[in-house]
């Protein structure tokens, strides 16, 4: 029987360029968390979203910090994520993601492609139909060192696994992009792919995440993160320390 992979993600509200600003009791328990966006050509600058302690998401860092990256609900009530606006940052993998109906195991996902629009400088409307919706999953980078040592960044992934011979899972898409961009990951991550097999089933990310996540603390990434969102990885400098 072969599973049916639904979209499975959260509608997302402002995100962007901000301010955390945490208060805390005597005690050290959060009080109240203010985020203060920064502005740009969707939101007002300085612009003041007051979430609850109770509705940040779990895993979310709340400690007061400038030039951070925020994503909310899109009623403005819950504080998805918090990740760098910038930088080369040292991760490794700590887990990849779940959905609220399946909490145990990660499991891939529909990226829905959706038509698109911007305005060009002449005033003019130029317009996009939707892109082939692509079946995705997404690993959980742990920020190593430096200030952002702690906080984590989602990276998604092209999940372009087939059943090939002797019940092996193969990598397989036309698009040359997904490919590299799924190749390069299990590279840096330490997998083998000339020598190591990947058991093929309906779902190979419970144990590609097993073998990877055992391997992570020997094999962190550089990841480039910019105007918050991760460009991509790269192997770490030798002689970076951090």
């Amino acid at each position: 029987m072969s599973l049916e992979f639904e979209l499975q993600m959260p509608e997302y509200g402002p995100q962007g360029l901000g301010d955390l600003r945490v208060s805390k009791t005597k005690d050290g328990r959060v009080s109240s968390i203010k985020i203060v966006a920064a502005g740009d050509d969707k939101i007002a600058a300085q612009t003041v979203f007051a979430i609850a302690p109770e509705n940040v998401k779990p895993g979310v860092i709340t400690e007061s910090k400038k030039g951070i990256w925020f994503s909310l609900s899109l009623d403005e009530t819950e504080l998805f994520e918090i990740r760098p606006w910038d930088g080369l940052h040292p991760v490794k993998i700590k887990e990849f993601t779940r959905t609220e109906e399946n909490a145990d195991f990660p499991e891939p996902y529909v990226k829905r492609g959706r038509p698109g629009q911007k305005r060009l400088p002449n005033g003019k409307i130029s317009k996009w139909p939707a892109p082939p919706d692509e079946l995705r999953f997404t690993a959980v980078l742990e920020i190593m060192g430096g200030e952002f040592k702690g906080y984590t960044v989602k990276y998604w992934l092209p999940y372009i696994f087939e059943r090939g011979e002797g019940n092996v899972a193969k990598v397989k898409t036309r698009s040359t992009k997904r490919l590299e961009r799924l190749q390069e990951f299990l590279r840096l991550a330490g997998w083998d792919a000339q020598n190591e097999d990947i058991p093929f089933s309906e779902n190979v990310l419970p144990f590609l995440e097993s073998e990877l996540v055992g391997r992570s603390d020997k094999n962190h990434m550089m990841m480039t993160v910019s105007g918050g969102w991760p460009e991509g990885l790269g192997r770490i400098g030798t002689g970076i320390t951090y």
